[in-house]
């Protein structure tokens, strides 16, 4: 069976290794996982074939390279943590959360659709920009005003962010909903969808486990032996139970 796995720089973790392979559960003869990265890669930029990353060219060219049994596709992350926040804080658009998610969505359901093969969609991973608000606000303003060149503009993005910002508890919310919104999506076009939410989540608190939480200012889940194991596990659970 060959996999083709497409997203953001969220979906290192199904690149496989040597020393993966000897934690999964799952027995992998037989099985190969050709796993593409697009570092900055978003659903927004399907929508636009102009795209600097050109992702939409580049999915399809390689789907017709490696001819694919199934493929996995996870992007959305970089949207909803970096992408949403630049349209609302630097571009100063007034928009609510769930009709940017809906209208994102539109979108990535309009690309999937001419994909032409059997899908899997991974949801969202839960936030790890928490437990530090500073934290999460200045990594987020340094990577959405890295491209602004009026320091009184920076500043003014920065002075409104410190005061609107939303909370961990929130955050954690617009993940939730943008991926029931996503199952939605999926359950409408029969596709098949899975997320990591319980296997990184604390189901105490409702916050992903500090065990996954980076010390640097990042907004990816740490990457380990560990973590690559349960995301490939999961994929490997999805595409099993569909194909019975």
């Amino acid at each position: 069976m060959k996999i083709l796995v497409f997203g953001d720089s969220h979906a290192l973790y199904f690149g496989m290794t040597e020393q993966v392979k000897r934690y999964l559960k799952h027995n992998i003869e037989g099985i190969q996982i050709n796993n593409h990265v697009y570092a900055g890669g978003t659903i927004n930029g399907f929508g636009r074939r102009d795209s600097t990353l050109g992702l939409y060219d580049k999915v399809l060219y390689s789907i017709d390279e490696f001819k694919p049994d199934v493929v996995c596709i996870g992007f959305g992350q970089v949207d909803l943590e970096l992408g949403y926040y630049y349209k609302k804080y630097v571009k100063e658009e007034d928009f609510e959360f769930n009709e940017w998610a809906l209208s994102t969505l539109t979108v990535y359901s309009n690309f999937i659709k001419g994909l032409g093969v059997p899908v899997v969609v991974k949801g969202l991973n839960p936030p790890v920009l928490v437990s530090s608000r500073n934290k999460a606000i200045n990594y987020t303003r340094r990577i959405i005003t890295e491209n602004i060149k009026d320091k009184s503009k920076a500043k003014l993005v920065i002075n409104r962010m410190k005061a609107e910002f939303p909370s961990d508890l929130y955050r954690i919310s617009m993940t939730n909903i943008f991926n029931n919104h996503l199952k939605t999506m999926c359950s409408a076009n029969n596709w098949n969808y899975f997320d990591l939410h319980d296997e990184l989540t604390d189901l105490n608190t409702g916050m992903i486990r500090s065990a996954f939480i980076p010390t640097k200012p990042d907004h990816h889940v740490i990457d380990s032996i560990y973590v690559r194991s349960i995301f490939i596990d999961k994929l490997l659970d999805e595409i099993k139970s569909q194909l019975g």
